[in-house]
């Protein structure tokens, strides 16, 4: 296999001037550009990417690692992708499928200094099998978690649950709240903020269902309100719900993606571009020695037609209202 200085021998120049060409670094005249891109070609020489890794400081590269469908996190990538490549950074994503050992094989990129830095959307391994891999380089999450390890940007489930739901006892609602997987933090705080509520007098039922069909089935025993964990299932809900001709049912949901705004949903926009923001912040400061600030996350609850508060000031959430078309 051709080296560098095969290239320089080559094209008869040094092997700094082959180092400047291929790197796009410093100054090389014109013919010796040329030299050492005809010498590339005729050795069909391949840089070494990973020793000149070693060399540099940095790959300006931050891997992104998701385990299964992205679909409901796309506005946060698009986001994270935005603040980097202000900064000068490229971002690739890692899809895993849920496959513990190619996760690992990917965060082994960070011991062979082929990326700077990951965050993690959702994992498959265990933290304290991840977290040996901070010694690397700097480790990000969406996952909430409290660790001096790894950053983790998240908004306080409990206190968006409990003042919605302290509204929705006002109303005098019996709700059905759908929720997320029972061992995620953000159900775990959700719940909290349910039992609490129940016990104040709030007519409610959890559910972990979401099979849409399922879901409109036990929506019709008695409840007016249907609190979503997610748009995507609330949208779907809607949909079906309107299909059938069903009487009005208040709908609430989290996120505040494009659906919500097109099928009219109240929903709860959780500030994912300060989440991004703050994410790559951490690894930016981590990388760089820097103290780029992190920005205070703003909930906001969106009001349109499918639920109104009687209240529009809560200590938690802001409120805007959505124009309707």
């Amino acid at each position: 296999m051709p080296t560098i200085i095969d290239v320089a021998k080559k094209a008869g120049v040094s092997k700094s001037t082959v180092s400047r060409v291929l790197s796009g670094q410093g100054y090389a005249s014109q013919e010796a550009t040329r030299k050492v891109q005809e010498a590339v070609r005729e050795l069909n020489y391949v840089p070494n990417f990973l020793a000149r890794n070693f060399r540099k400081s940095q790959t300006k590269t931050i891997g992104f690692i998701v385990n299964g469908s992205i679909k409901g996190a796309a506005s946060f990538l698009e986001h994270f992708i935005t603040i980097a490549e202000s900064f000068g950074y490229e971002v690739i994503l890692y899809s895993c499928q849920a496959d513990k050992k190619r996760e690992l094989d990917y965060l082994d990129f960070l011991k062979y200094k082929q990326v700077d830095a990951f965050f993690i959307l959702t994992r498959s391994n265990d933290w304290p099998t991840i977290l040996a891999y901070q010694q690397y380089g700097p480790l990000a999450t969406w996952h909430r978690i409290d660790s001096k390890q790894i950053y983790s940007s998240y908004i306080d489930h409990y206190q968006v649950y409990l003042e919605l739901g302290q509204e929705l006892l006002a109303q005098k609602k019996r709700v059905l709240f759908v929720l997320n997987r029972r061992r995620t933090e953000n159900t775990k705080s959700a719940l909290r903020a349910i039992t609490a509520l129940k016990k104040h007098g709030l007519v409610a039922q959890n559910c972990f269902e979401t099979d849409v069909a399922k879901l409109i089935a036990t929506a019709q025993e008695g409840f007016d309100t249907v609190f979503f964990y997610m748009d995507k299932l609330a949208c779907e809900f809607h949909y079906r719900w309107q299909k059938l001709k069903q009487p009005q049912l208040d709908i609430i949901s989290l996120d505040n993606t494009t659906s919500s705004h097109l099928l009219d949903i109240t929903s709860v926009d959780m500030d994912l571009k300060t989440q991004a923001q703050n994410c790559f912040s951490y690894l930016y400061n981590q990388l760089n020695q820097t103290t780029l600030p992190l920005q205070k996350k703003r909930p906001t609850l969106v009001i349109r037609q499918s639920w109104q508060p009687i209240q529009t000031k809560f200590k938690f959430l802001e409120v805007k209202t959505a124009v309707s078309y």
